[in-house]
């Protein structure tokens, strides 16, 4: 496995955060073979750009599967997240590499057969540049994958104001399927920074606080139901600052 080189020691835009080669292998004989690939840094192109670019790929005897991952812009519409797997793994790290989000929420499951979409795009409605922008952004995603049926459904609103004060919220609601039983969860959070600060990229709590040059706090919430035993239970809510 290679991790971490940088696009300076590449002589690239972008560099490698991770990637992976391996075999399937049955009595010391390749049947099948896999990888993956994550990088960081950002393509540029006139009006438009991608950046997190994710690969995940096997083939063989056992595992057939593609799945992909990347965020970016274009114009002025930012797309947070575009991801997408189908086929078959007995490796459930590949969803929660490519959506962590979804993984955790469905539970480990193996192996993991089927077909996942999810993406997630935000623009300004009010564009008077950095002393004053209000956007808004949608979040939409489904999946069947083993048996299980989901999907989800976010919204978010987000402004800036005098080039210095940010702020976004966005709520996000998941459901599933399986057999007769049913699960859903529902949950938000609410942000806000001081800097240079650039929240229509804020998709998570760990994108607020991973905004650099930007004095941010947070606060989050969620809800849980499954009809396992009719259990209910709420998290939250938790609070974060000056990070």
């Amino acid at each position: 496995m290679t991790r971490d080189i940088s696009a300076e020691m590449l002589g690239l835009p972008i560099g490698i955060k991770e990637a992976a080669l391996g075999f399937t292998l049955d009595g010391g004989i390749p049947i099948g073979v896999f990888g993956r690939v994550y990088t960081s840094g950002e393509i540029n192109f006139e009006a438009a750009a991608i950046r997190d670019i994710g690969l995940e790929f096997g083939m063989g005897a056992i595992e057939n599967y593609l799945g992909g991952k990347a965020a970016g812009r274009f114009q002025s519409y930012t797309i947070n997240v575009i991801a997408f797997y189908f086929g078959k793994t007995c490796d459930f790290g590949v969803l929660e590499r490519l959506d962590p989000e979804v993984a955790e929420f469905i539970g480990e499951t193996v192996p993991l057969i089927g077909v996942y979409v999810r993406g997630a795009v935000s623009l300004p409605i009010i564009n008077y540049g950095c002393p004053l922008t209000i956007g808004a952004g949608v979040d939409l995603g489904i999946w069947y994958l083993s048996g299980i049926f989901g999907g989800l459904f976010g919204g978010s609103v987000w402004g800036e104001a005098l080039c210095l004060v940010s702020i976004k919220g966005k709520v996000t609601l998941m459901g599933l399927k399986s057999g007769s039983d049913y699960k859903f969860n529902g949950k938000g959070w609410i942000a806000g920074g001081l800097g240079f600060c650039e929240p229509e990229d804020w998709n998570s709590i760990s994108d607020v606080r991973d905004d650099d040059w930007c004095l941010t706090g947070d606060a989050s919430f969620g809800a849980t139901y499954s009809s396992v035993n009719s259990d209910f239970s709420l998290q939250g809510p938790d609070f974060s600052c000056c990070d």
